[in-house]
């Protein structure tokens, strides 16, 4: 069976990555997500609280990469 991964780059944007998180929750995606995030501080916060509450529908891998561009 082939997989698909997914690469997603932010910084910044919780709300957008949210609702693309909600988006492949909903279709069923059942690949690995990897999330490079270069977020400040609070946005960064945000997005750690959001990915927890979408980690037992979505294998999510949160890597945080501050000061990235």
């Amino acid at each position: 069976m082939d997989r698909i991964s997914l690469f997603i780059p932010t910084k910044n944007r919780p709300e957008f990555l949210l609702r693309l998180l909600e988006y492949y929750r909903d279709t069923g995606f059942q690949g690995p997500i990897i999330i490079g995030d270069s977020s400040d501080p609070e946005p960064l916060e945000q997005t750690k609280s959001d990915i927890e509450g979408l980690r037992r529908n979505l294998d999510l891998h949160h890597e945080q990469l501050p000061g990235l561009n």
